[in-house]
C-alpha cells in the first residue's frame, strides 16, 4: 500500500491541475448550462404593461377611441403639447411611447379606407426602453388595423360601432402556463452538462494519470522502486489503482455537478434512476478512456510541460471535433467516429433524448461503451509499446533527468 500511497501524494502534489481541469471548467459549465436551458416561473409572465402618452390633436371620435383603448391596455401618462415636454419624456423614459396624433386624422382615416390607399401615419417619440415602446405601438397598430378591418367588412355601419368592435378584438388576451416537462427536462440539463465536461474529463485526467504514472518511472522516486522489494505486476496494480482515483474523483465531481438543483440531476434520479445510473456509467467509461490516455502520455517521457500541453490539445480537438463543441458536417461527421468523444457523446444522447429506456436505445448505449473500451485498450496497447521501446532508447537517462526537475 506504500507505492498506493504515494500516488496519492503524487496526486496531491499536482492538486491545482484537478482545481483547473476539473473543478473550475465543471464550474463553468454548469452556469453555462444554467442559463441556456433555464425555464420561466409563473411570475416570470408576469405582462408588462408600457407607459403610453398620447397628443391628441384632432380631438375625434376615432383619437378619442384610441386614447381610451391605450388607457385600459396600458399606463396612459398626461403629456403637454410641446417639443420640450416630448424631450424630456424620452430621456426620462415617462413616458417610454408618445403617440401625436394629427389633426385631420379620422377624416383621412376613414377616406384611405374607403378608397383602400395607406393609411395616415401617426408620428411617435420613444424612450430608450425600446422593448415596451415596440408593445405600445404594436397596440396602436392593432387597434387601428382592428378598425380598418371592421369598416371594410361592414360598410356603412356608425363608426362608434366599428370602434367598439375593434377594441374588443385588439384587446383580446391569452392565458399562459409554465408547463415542467419533468425528467425530459432535467434530462437535458444534465445532458449538457456532461458534453461540456468532455474537456475536463480528457484534459483533466490525463494530465493527473500522465503525471502520476510518469513519477513512478523518473528521478529519485523511480530509482528507489528499481530496488524496492516488490513484484512488477503488484508495483502496477498499486500504481494503476492510484491513477484510478483521480479518474474516480474527477467523475465524482461531475456527478455532484449533476445533482445540484439548477441541474436537476436528483429529479432524475427520482424519476428515472436507470437512466442516472447508466448515465454515470457512462462517464466511468469515458474517464478509463482518459486514464489509458494519461498512461500514454506517461510513456513518451515528456516532462510536465509536454504531458500537460498534449493533454489540452488532445482534450480541446476531441471537444470540437468530437461533435461536442461544433455541429458536425458530413466530413467532420467522418472524423469524430473516429474519436471516442463521439461515442462518449452518443451514449448520453441515447439516453437523455429517450422516453423509456427500450432495446434499441440499451442496444445503442451498450455499443456506446463498448467502442470506448476499445478506444481505452487500443490507447493502453499504444502506450505499453511506447514504453518498451523507450526503455530500450538511449536517450533514457536525459528524458529522467528533465523528468526529475519537472516533478519536483
Amino acid at each position: 500500500m506504500t507505492i498506493f500511497k504515494t500516488a496519492v501524494q503524487l496526486l496531491i502534489r499536482h492538486k491545482v491541475y484537478f482545481i483547473v481541469y476539473v473543478m473550475a471548467v465543471g464550474a463553468v459549465g454548469l452556469f453555462m448550462v444554467v442559463g441556456q436551458t433555464a425555464t420561466p416561473g409563473a411570475g416570470d409572465l408576469n405582462r408588462v404593461v408600457p407607459t403610453v402618452g398620447v397628443i391628441d390633436r384632432d380631438q375625434s371620435q376615432l383619437s378619442t377611441a384610441l386614447t381610451a383603448f391605450l388607457a385600459d391596455q396600458a399606463t396612459l401618462v398626461t403629456l403637454d403639447d410641446s417639443r420640450a415636454a416630448l424631450q424630456q419624456a424620452a430621456e426620462q423614459n415617462n413616458p417610454t411611447y408618445s403617440a401625436i396624433i394629427p389633426a385631420g386624422f379620422e377624416a383621412d382615416f376613414l377616406a384611405a379606407v374607403t378608397s383602400g390607399a395607406g393609411l395616415p401615419v401617426i408620428e411617435t417619440v420613444s424612450s430608450y426602453n425600446v422593448t415596451e415602446a415596440y408593445m405600445a405601438d404594436e397596440l396602436v397598430n392593432g387597434f387601428l388595423s382592428a378598425v380598418q378591418a371592421a369598416a371594410v367588412a361592414q360598410p356603412g355601419a356608425p363608426l362608434a360601432t366599428l370602434l367598439d368592435q375593434a377594441a374588443a378584438a385588439a384587446g383580446r388576451t391569452t392565458d399562459a402556463t409554465v408547463v415542467s416537462l419533468g425528467a425530459a427536462e432535467s434530462g437535458e440539463r444534465v445532458g449538457s452538462l456532461l458534453l461540456w465536461c468532455t474537456y475536463a474529463l480528457t484534459a483533466g485526467v490525463g494530465t493527473l494519470v500522465g503525471l502520476i504514472a510518469a513519477g513512478f518511472r523518473r528521478g529519485e522516486l523511480g530509482q528507489r522502486n528499481l530496488v524496492a522489494p516488490v513484484r512488477p505486476r503488484t508495483m502496477s496494480l498499486q500504481v494503476a489503482a492510484g491513477c484510478a482515483v483521480a479518474a474516480v474523483a474527477t467523475t465524482a465531481w461531475i456527478v455532484l455537478l449533476m445533482c445540484l438543483p439548477p441541474i436537476g440531476g436528483l429529479d432524475l434520479l427520482a424519476e428515472t434512476p436507470g437512466v442516472f445510473g447508466l448515465l454515470v456509467v457512462d462517464v466511468l467509461v469515458y474517464s478509463l478512456v482518459c486514464t489509458a490516455f494519461g498512461f500514454l502520455l506517461a510513456q513518451t517521457g515528456w516532462g510536465l510541460a509536454g504531458i500537460n500541453g498534449a493533454a489540452n490539445i488532445v482534450g480541446l480537438g476531441c471537444y470540437f471535433l468530437g461533435g461536442v463543441g461544433l455541429q458536425l458536417t458530413s466530413s467532420l461527421s467522418t472524423v469524430a467516429h473516429f474519436l471516442p468523444t463521439y461515442w462518449y457523446g452518443d451514449g448520453l444522447m441515447a439516453l437523455t433524448e429517450a422516453s423509456a429506456l427500450t432495446g434499441g436505445v440499451l442496444g445503442r448505449y451498450g455499443r456506446d461503451l463498448a467502442i470506448q473500451c476499445l478506444f481505452a485498450a487500443a490507447l493502453a496497447a499504444v502506450g505499453l509499446v511506447v514504453g518498451r521501446v523507450r526503455r530500450t532508447s538511449a536517450s533514457e537517462a536525459g528524458n529522467a533527468a528533465v523528468m526529475e526537475a519537472e516533478l519536483a
